[in-house]
């Protein structure tokens, strides 16, 4: 497709290397997209001693910055300003759901690159968790636009702010894989796709699954993702006896092929934003069961 003008965007992904999330695909599927309508993009992510786990364009070079950065260094952040300004960036696109969202508004500050910031969870939960109410409004006060995920997170935005914000839900897949909801091969699973993190609580699943499996014998459990808490989840397994009901995994390249395998896809976690996970499991026709 083409464009009046070429721009140059910078994507402020910090978590870009860390492993297979929603923020991540969606970083580098809007990279591609912002690519394929012919503008410029690059991406700037901590330092994670990985590569991006998703496929990247190579014409999207992805900058891993010193751990100094992520420090608040005054020089680091100046650095990040002149790598800013040589690449003549046209606007700066922030998706976090933490504190970093200043670090990258500081790189903007009087430079008159547009700051855009792209809020990917749940902003009650970010203040009370993972940042906090005035570094959070200091941001959004900076802010040339806002990006809400949901109507339900607008009202956390002061009035004053509100005008900048625009709504808009995560995308489903253009391409997705229809499931065979009834069974395969005679044995019906459900399916959890995410981080094993405390946050997502795979193993709220896993004990539940425990305590409804002997009901209904011919049901396994797939817990796919990776993380921290991958270890404990297999020894969890063990302990409760689920080791040949349940599969833990790290999740493939095409993950529609994980949708299209289940039968029921669960997500208990704790708290969202506008899970990924749940649009492409709806676009694969899976019934899908949250926790209130």
């Amino acid at each position: 497709m083409a464009v009046d003008k070429r721009l140059t965007i910078a994507i402020g992904a910090s978590s870009l290397c860390v492993g297979k999330g929603g923020t991540e695909r969606v970083a580098i599927d809007l990279a591609h997209e912002m690519l394929a309508r012919g503008h410029s993009v690059f991406i700037l992510c901590y330092d994670h001693h990985r590569l991006p786990p998703f496929a990247l364009d190579p014409r999207v070079a992805h900058i891993i910055l010193p751990a100094d950065f992520f420090r608040g260094s005054q020089k680091a952040i100046a650095d990040v300003r002149t790598l800013l300004a040589d690449r003549n960036t046209d606007v700066f696109l922030s998706l976090q759901s933490e504190a970093t969202h200043l670090l990258w508004a500081l790189c903007c500050l009087g430079t008159g690159i547009p700051f855009v910031c792209s809020e990917r969870s749940d902003p009650r939960f970010t203040e009370a968790v993972s940042w906090n109410r005035p570094g959070r409004h200091a941001v959004l006060a900076s802010a040339d636009a806002i990006h809400e995920l949901l109507d339900a997170h607008v009202p956390t935005v002061p009035e004053e702010w509100r005008s900048k914000v625009r709504v808009i839900p995560n995308a489903a897949p253009l391409h997705a894989r229809a499931a065979d909801t009834a069974t395969t091969e005679g044995r019906p699973s459900i399916l959890f796709l995410g981080r094993f993190i405390r946050g997502k609580r795979a193993d709220v699943l896993l004990r539940a699954f425990a305590l409804l499996a002997p009901r209904f014998p011919q049901w396994t459990l797939q817990l796919i993702g990776h993380g921290p808490e991958n270890t404990t989840l297999e020894r969890l397994a063990r302990r409760l006896g689920m080791a040949d009901r349940v599969e833990i995994r790290a999740s493939r390249e095409d993950v529609a092929e994980d949708y299209a395998r289940a039968s029921i896809y669960c997500l208990p976690t704790r708290v969202e934003g506008f899970p990924n996970t749940v649009v492409e499991a709806m676009a694969a026709g899976l019934p899908v069961v949250g926790i209130a």
